[in-house]
């Protein structure tokens, strides 16, 4: 066993090969990890589209009032568009389903109703859209009164779209009601904890709040 002795072995080569094993068995599993969540996808997948369909009629769909909307402010040609577009909204259904996949639709009320229920969702963005357009286009024409009505009309119906709530804590400050920007954190402690954080953190970068 003399001949060992004069064998050199690299003091770092057992820590290599240590790292090496190390990298191989997290990436072994990683690989077992993502084809675990492909294989419990499709199972949902399949389970989604196995589900018979269900009745919708009693979701929570969006009531809203058209008449608390200031309309017939002006002649303008793009409100005159904006009001048609609140118009037709008004006598459709509306619902935000932006925290649902489409599998977990599917999963809960059956792929029979998902293009029913995708509509619902269409219609919510864009009320929620036309709402705010309508609200900036009024105040491009000096209505920042009714601008403010329309967001805060926007506000009481938890619209999740964060320019409502900017917008309308800028037109506080800037028609001397800055002490009105309370309302709007209130409004904001009933909805998404995520998109809360997210206005908020806009609010105080422009210091909306002082």
């Amino acid at each position: 066993m003399d001949f060992l002795k004069h064998i050199s072995i690299p003091i770092g080569l057992p820590l290599f090969l240590i790292i090496g094993s190390l990298i191989a068995h997290s990436r072994h599993k990683q690989k077992s990890s993502q084809s675990k969540t492909m294989e419990d996808f499709f199972e949902r997948e399949r389970l989604a589209n196995s589900t018979r369909k269900q009745d919708i009629s009693h979701l929570d769909y969006l009531v809203w009032d058209l008449s608390l909307v200031p309309l017939g402010i002006s002649q303008d040609s793009v409100l005159k568009d904006l009001e048609d577009k609140l118009h037709q909204l008004s006598h459709k259904q509306i619902l935000n389903l932006s925290d649902k996949s489409n599998t977990d639709l599917k999963m809960m009320y059956g792929p029979a109703n998902l293009d029913t229920l995708w509509a619902c969702d269409d219609n919510y963005h864009e009320l929620s859209q036309t709402l705010l357009e309508y609200a900036k286009r009024l105040t491009d024409l000096g209505f920042q009164k009714e601008a403010v009505a329309v967001l805060e009309y926007a506000s009481s119906l938890q619209i999740d779209v964060s320019q409502i709530y900017i917008l309308l804590a800028k037109l506080y400050q800037n028609t001397g009601t800055p002490e009105k920007i309370s309302n709007i954190y209130t409004a904001l402690e009933a909805m998404d904890e995520n998109f809360r954080s997210y206005v908020l953190k806009h609010l105080e970068s422009s210091h909306a709040g002082e």
